[in-house]
């Protein structure tokens, strides 16, 4: 087998991996809430801002509020301390899967159908800006991994994506915050 078919082959199983540990956090949410829970609980602010970072990019229905909900719980903490680390976790993370995707990116991309990368670069050039604006106040993994692989370059664009990540964050703090310790 040549190189570039074992390439094409290990993309296939890492994108059937991937769907699958999609899929798996999916039927098995509890049990992985349960775990983010346990680890979060005893790793304290350490592992909240482990799995935050863990968390921006990671292919699972488990999202970083989460681990801010089990923190704020714990209420030994300053929740605006705990905004914060959330908040610079979070930015962190999003630097982190950028750069993964700006460096592995086009790599991958070199063994697929020259025909079927333009036809997405061209996609992604016409609707990304819109579309990543959209993501970024989802909870849809590979947000930054995205942008890295597609090189967004614009310091505006960027700057915009993480200021309504940002914002987001907030209000799903805020949420969790008049949840937990209000009630």
């Amino acid at each position: 087998m040549n190189k570039k078919k074992l390439i094409k082959s290990f993309i296939w199983i890492l994108n059937i991996s991937i769907i699958f540990i999609l899929i798996w956090s999916i039927v098995n949410y509890k049990v992985l809430n349960r775990e983010v829970t346990g680890i979060v609980l005893v790793g304290g602010l350490i592992a909240m801002i482990f799995l935050v970072i863990l968390l921006e990019g990671a292919p699972v229905f488990v999202g970083a509020s989460l681990v801010v909900a089990v923190v704020l719980t714990m209420n030994s903490f300053n929740p605006w301390f705990i905004l914060f680390l959330f908040l610079v976790s979070a930015i962190i993370g999003n630097i982190i899967y950028f750069y993964i995707g700006y460096s592995f990116g086009k790599k991958i991309f070199k063994y697929f159908d020259k025909k079927d990368v333009e036809k997405y670069e061209k996609l992604f050039k016409k609707y990304g800006k819109a579309t990543m604006l959209l993501m970024a106040v989802s909870p849809i993994p590979y947000l930054p991994t995205l942008a890295g692989v597609f090189r967004i370059n614009s310091p505006c664009l960027i700057a915009k994506i993480l200021l309504v990540r940002m914002i987001r964050h907030t209000i799903v703090f805020l949420f969790w915050f008049v949840v937990i310790i209000e009630f």
